[in-house]
């Protein structure tokens, strides 16, 4: 559920909150999520704008607000 997601992703992190937005725009499928998530902090992390310290824990909520979606 969409709705759901996106009402979840309104209370993150702002970092967490772009992690979310980068994946859903690429409208992966729920098996390519994960990737897509990874892929998306990486970039993050290199661009300077997340420390590779708080990295797992902004990833892990943007992927709980994107499970939402799927269910």
């Amino acid at each position: 559920d969409r709705a759901a997601g996106d009402a979840c992703a309104a209370a993150l992190s702002p970092q967490s909150q772009q992690i979310y937005a980068a994946t859903v725009s690429s409208k992966p499928t729920p098996d390519a999520a994960r990737g897509v998530v990874v892929e998306e902090t990486k970039k993050m992390i290199r661009a300077g704008a997340l420390s590779p310290l708080k990295a797992r824990s902004a990833a892990e909520a943007a992927g709980r607000c994107l499970a939402l979606i799927t269910k």
